[in-house]
């Protein structure tokens, strides 16, 4: 598929995990990568943030999910900002995802925190790929100002 062919994308954190993942997604689908290091994906006219999963209904530790809602805040003004110009921001809420860095938490608080979504199990930085892409592209030009959960269904519990 090359649908994102001619457009170029910035993908930082992507030396490994779901920005690796993101890269390589981006990549198949015709887009020029640009590889750097830090939380936040961009394809010519979409910004596309990876947010923490603080404020999901898992995690109901005010401080994190001030912080969720700030960030939410940040996102939304920034659309409102740049959004008639043609810039799409959005973001994606990662629930527990089987990174490089998830290494370091044992197995069981791994499984235990993904029990709680109805999927049941983490999630592969594939899978979170697939979800930037999705609103890297075309395909998601009429979506503006989102955050997606792509969290096996936690915050719907």
């Amino acid at each position: 598929m090359t649908d994102l062919e001619g457009k170029t994308a910035l993908v930082t954190g992507s030396t490994s995990g779901i920005g690796r993942a993101t890269a390589i997604a981006l990549a198949a689908r015709g887009a020029h990568v640009l590889i750097v290091g830090r939380d936040e994906q961009r394809a010519n006219d979409a910004v596309v943030e990876i947010e923490g999963s603080g404020g999901s209904a898992a995690f109901r530790l005010t401080t994190l999910g001030d912080l969720r809602s700030a960030h939410d805040l940040v996102e939304w003004a920034t659309e409102a900002e740049y959004g008639p110009s043609g810039v799409r921001v959005n973001a994606v809420a990662p629930g527990p995802t089987r990174t490089r860095m998830m290494e370091a938490v044992p197995d069981e608080m791994v499984n235990q925190l993904a029990g709680l979504a109805p999927a049941g199990r983490a999630a592969q930085p594939e899978e979170l790929a697939a979800a930037i892409v999705f609103l890297a592209s075309d395909e998601a030009s009429f979506v503006h100002g989102v955050t997606l959960a792509v969290d096996g269904g936690r915050a719907a519990t």
